[in-house]
């Protein structure tokens, strides 16, 4: 791809134009144009670049901005010894090196378990899980439609813990 065309292409992704538009456009000015899925990929590896080294390998996050799944459970009976078994089961799988963090819903059958079997991990709970919650917890406020959506700003928006007590 020529080094104009591309920088044309990640120019307009950059500032929210879809790939197949970009082609449309950028097709009636270039008859030597790569397809769309070309200049897809083109954007993926550029995005792909930007990340390596950067906010995923800092914010644990994957190239799509998702926190990554490394394992996943099925269990019948959500107790301490099951979950001990299944935390245990998870470190062996990962060479016995614990995750700094992990996220999980808020089961308190989870709590001690992660605290024995991984007790320098930083257990978050899943903030899907917490922001179901504000409607029936908060819900009844007089006030809940004016300031549930800049809570939920506070909540998203900040990136340090100074930041997100400041707001």
């Amino acid at each position: 791809m020529a080094s104009t065309v591309r920088k044309r292409l990640l120019n307009y992704f950059e500032i929210g134009v879809p790939v197949p538009q970009i082609c449309g456009y950028l097709g009636t000015e270039n008859e030597n144009l790569p397809n769309v899925k070309d200049m897809q990929h083109e954007v993926y590896k550029e995005r792909r670049l930007k990340m390596e080294g950067g906010d995923a390998k800092a914010i644990g996050v994957n190239h799509h901005g998702q926190s990554p799944l490394l394992r996943c459970a099925l269990v019948s009976r959500e107790d301490c010894d099951t979950f001990r078994c299944i935390f245990r089961q998870w470190l062996s799988c990962m060479g016995n090196k614990a995750p700094l963090a992990i996220l999980t819903d808020q089961a308190p059958a989870m709590r001690k378990p992660l605290a024995e079997v991984m007790p320098n991990t930083r257990h978050r709970w899943c903030i899907w899980h917490i922001l179901k919650k504000f409607p029936k917890k908060l819900g009844k406020c007089a006030l809940y439609n004016d300031f549930k959506n800049p809570l939920k700003n506070v909540i998203y928006d900040n990136f340090t813990i100074d930041e997100f007590q400041r707001r």
